[in-house]
């Protein structure tokens, strides 16, 4: 779909949308929710996205940040995070590396 059609569906001007989409200008959450609806994206990535958390987890995040903040970054420990943000699977340890961690446990 084109930016033109898509300012249309959304119901802002395409010079807005493209300032939005290069990142001159910022997205409302009204925005972002209709531009998920038309695009059929989940509204929550569009929500962490554009810097902005869903309620239910901003509340949990200001409720008692000290644990939410330690069970992310033990969850998420496995992942290395790149510099654009983006977390990848750390690569599995070569044997020599697993010093005496056998499963049949010898």
């Amino acid at each position: 779909m084109g930016l033109k059609r898509l300012a249309r569906e959304v119901g802002v001007g395409q010079s807005h949308l493209s300032r939005v989409e290069r990142g001159v200008a910022p997205a409302s959450e009204p925005l972002l929710r209709r531009l998920a609806g038309v695009l059929g994206a989940d509204v929550e990535v569009l929500l962490v996205a554009s810097g902005r958390l869903p309620s239910d987890i901003r509340g949990y995040l200001l409720s008692d940040p000290v644990r939410v903040l330690a069970v992310l970054r033990e969850e998420f420990s496995r992942y290395e995070v790149g510099s654009h943000g983006q977390a990848a699977a750390r690569p599995a340890p070569k044997d020599e590396e697993v010093q005496g961690c056998r499963q049949d446990g010898r």
